[in-house]
């Protein structure tokens, strides 16, 4: 979620057709709308997008 912030774990499930739900395995810190967040599978980046809602 930051610049240089190591890798974080999560689980992504598909909610609609344009719409990820991203769950973290540890909390983490001031995320906000508008930010971006990027999906890597090792080093190749798998997805992404900005962030529409915080729970």
């Amino acid at each position: 979620m930051r610049y240089r912030q190591r890798e974080q774990w999560a689980v992504v499930t598909q909610t609609d057709t344009d719409a990820l739900f991203v769950e973290f395995d540890e909390p983490q810190r001031a995320i906000t709308k508008g930010q971006a967040v990027v999906l890597y599978d090792g080093e190749m980046v798998v997805g992404g997008g900005t962030i529409c809602s915080v729970e």
